[in-house]
């Protein structure tokens, strides 16, 4: 893939991965991808395989359905709790 190609992917995957408020170690635990390598996507350092693209966007497809279910109710009370506190 073209270095501009590359760039494009990382810039469109930061952004979709921010999109769904997510820091890159939570994309890694979910998707099961190493956090060096998801930076070194972002940044446009790395040419991913195939199975790491699809490993990332079944991640970005499913989880704004599964969001709840997927990150545990006391990590979800926290998030809540700081939101609240930032609109305060």
């Amino acid at each position: 893939m073209p270095i501009d190609d590359l760039t494009a992917l990382g810039q469109k995957m930061r952004e979709a991965r921010k999109n769904k408020e997510l820091t890159q170690q939570e994309l890694s635990d979910l998707s099961h991808v190493s956090v060096k390598q998801i930076a070194n996507i972002e940044k446009g350092k790395m040419n991913p395989s195939y199975l790491i693209l699809r490993a990332l966007a079944k991640v970005h497809i499913f989880y704004g359905n599964l969001k709840i279910s997927l990150i545990s109710e006391s990590r979800r009370r926290l998030m809540i709790y700081i939101r609240k506190k930032l609109i305060e």
